[in-house]
């Protein structure tokens, strides 16, 4: 009976003190947070801002354009982060134009279909991002210049799956420029 009452009393400690020190009043940021700072590559929204030091108003048609047709989504089979054949051409694209722009710096999301915990996706994703970078840095793309984040099963390209065709294009890792 005591043994329980010193671990019923340790976790109200803990509980206490958990509550009373927070997190240093920092406000935590959720994956929604984190995805408006980084904006869609392919919209090209005009940017007026002049506190920002990076826009992608700033790149000329000829770069957007560049980076539209090289940054397309990688895909990936079932419960797998290793890269196919197809996924392989299609980073080809994105090396040659990491090669040619030296000052561009991406960030690669990592994706998985509706299946499975939310705890595995997000381990999932995060491996389907890092393999992309590891393969990239094979072709001499330092790791500085990409970042790298998942997002599990939380942002799916197509909402309420049924089929393979649906889910397989949910199981992507995706590029988006964050810097010039």
């Amino acid at each position: 009976m005591e043994k329980r009452t010193t671990v019923g009393s340790f976790l109200v400690l803990c509980a206490c003190v958990l509550l009373f020190t927070g997190c240093g009043g920092k406000k935590s940021s959720s994956i929604k947070d984190l995805s408006s700072d980084y904006r869609d590559v392919n919209s090209f929204a005009d940017d007026s801002s002049a506190d920002e030091g990076f826009g992608e108003a700033a790149f000329s048609e000829k770069l957007k354009k560049k980076i539209a047709e090289a940054l397309k989504p990688v895909y990936f089979e079932y419960d797998s982060y290793r890269l196919t054949s197809d996924a392989i051409r299609q980073l080809g694209n994105v090396v040659r134009l990491l090669q040619e722009e030296k000052k561009l710096r991406i960030i690669i999301l990592g994706h998985c279909d509706e299946r499975g915990s939310s705890e595995y996706n997000i381990g999932l994703g995060e491996l389907r991002a890092m393999v992309i970078r590891e393969y990239l840095a094979t072709y001499g793309i330092k790791n500085i210049r990409i970042e790298t984040m998942s997002f599990g099963r939380e942002m799916p390209a197509q909402r309420s799956c049924h089929s393979e065709k649906c889910h397989a294009l949910n199981r992507r890792g995706e590029f988006k420029v964050i810097a010039k």
